[in-house]
């Protein structure tokens, strides 16, 4: 996968846990899921519902996955918002936060963890803050073959979770997103 960083595109390889492509099959309608299907069936030979849960896959699998997904949405491309802000929302109800997790800013933390226990490869970097305090946050979020707006929705999903209706995800470019609340 090429990845354009500062003034140069680079090839990445990063791999990705199909837990999380089975997250986001669960999140998407019936009509959805039967396209991606077939597209996940053509490229890895399963369904997302028999993906391995700790198995690595190419995230450009994920990236076609959610670009299948897209086509024929009536959605189009604000899926990717839409999805995205579902993650967090529904890891909670599954119990999957721990329970020490208990403002926006714990859960935007920890989604750095997440990212790096559930992605590998020469792309994974933690996230680099500029600014970090309860109600404000600038980050950098280098996620290769993520799409901006899916970032942006995980983000304002976590802010969803604390029931913040008035917060604001802005994605600046350059892979840095501004977080308010």
């Amino acid at each position: 996968m090429l990845y354009f960083q500062g003034n140069f595109y680079i090839t990445v390889m990063l791999y990705m846990r199909g837990k999380f492509i089975k997250l986001i099959g669960f999140l998407m309608l019936p009509s959805e899921v039967a396209r991606v299907n077939k597209y996940l069936v053509s490229a890895v030979g399963v369904p997302s519902s028999k993906l391995v849960d700790e198995g690595w896959y190419d995230t450009q699998v994920f990236s076609r996955f959610m670009d299948v997904c897209t086509q024929d949405s009536t959605m189009g491309d604000r899926l990717y918002y839409f999805v995205g802000s579902r993650i967090y929302p529904t890891v909670k109800k599954s119990g999957g936060l721990p329970p020490e997790l208990v403002t926006p800013l714990d859960v935007i933390k920890f989604e750095d963890e997440v990212w790096r226990v559930n992605h590998k490869g020469e792309g994974i970097v933690p996230r680099k803050y500029f600014h970090v305090k309860e109600g404000d946050v600038l980050l950098e979020v280098i996620t290769p073959g993520y799409n901006t707006d899916f970032m942006r929705g995980a983000f304002a999903g976590i802010l969803l979770m604390f029931d913040i209706k008035s917060g604001k995800v802005e994605y600046l470019g350059d892979d840095k997103f501004h977080i308010t609340w």
